[in-house]
């Protein structure tokens, strides 16, 4: 398996949240977390969980 960078999961993520219309605020509340760590995670001040690809699958799955 090969892992991304810091900066391409924070591309990931950004790219993810525009394309599915969501907030920060919003995709926040949907993975359970503050609409703050969604600000952190894309700025690159905290590091993306390595569970969000996991999660971003479920909810697209679930927004479909």
């Amino acid at each position: 398996m090969t892992m991304l960078s810091l900066e391409d999961a924070r591309t990931d993520l950004r790219q993810w949240r525009i394309e599915h219309n969501l907030s920060q605020r919003a995709l926040g509340e949907l993975l359970g977390v503050t609409w703050l760590a969604v600000q952190r995670w894309e700025a690159g001040t905290h590091n993306v969980p390595p569970y969000l690809y996991l999660a971003l699958r479920e909810l697209e799955r679930q927004l479909a």
